[in-house]
């Protein structure tokens, strides 16, 4: 599983599976909301689509909303055609 942002999308899980390090299919872990840290993303609907969009070939994704972003991001990711994650470690919500 990769925790990714959309800066690893686009470098760093391409390469890790254009030297084989993954094999397909790729699962991918987004992880959006987390606006405290540093390289983190807000979740807007048009900004998960985009990392969507940007998923490399047989890839499988499912989607981690931190605080009040994880109950949006829940009802959205399956209907972009993911899978959903809750119960982060430490989320309130």
């Amino acid at each position: 599983m990769w925790p990714v942002s959309l800066a690893d999308f686009v470098q760093d899980v391409q390469r890790a599976i254009n030297e084989g390090l993954d094999d397909a299919p790729h699962f991918i872990n987004i992880v959006i909301g987390a606006n405290a840290f540093q390289g983190a993303l807000p979740y807007t609907p048009r900004l998960l689509q985009m990392m969507i969009d940007h998923l490399p070939r047989n890839g499988v994704f499912n989607v981690s909303a931190i605080g009040a972003a994880q109950l949006p991001a829940a009802m959205n990711s399956p209907l972009l055609g993911g899978d959903v994650r809750v119960g982060l470690e430490d989320n309130f919500y």
